[in-house]
């Protein structure tokens, strides 16, 4: 059952105040979350789909990824 959506995205990091792009697949790995349980949003993927129902994982500017 997938419980989480990942949202790819830009965000600028605290740390060296870069612009960087995480991908679905890294906030996977971010997060620590198993893959199976995710959808990685896409527009494809997205159409119909509630994201209140979700867990959401996006960037974070602070680097904190614990859930």
């Amino acid at each position: 059952m997938k419980k989480y959506v990942a949202i790819p995205g830009w965000i600028n990091s605290r740390t060296d105040n870069d612009r960087h792009y995480i991908s679905g697949k890294r906030l996977i790995e971010l997060y620590g979350v198993n893959p199976e349980e995710v959808i990685i949003a896409d527009d494809e993927n997205l159409r119909g789909l509630n994201r209140d129902n979700y867990i959401r994982l996006f960037p974070r500017y602070d680097g904190n990824y614990k859930l």
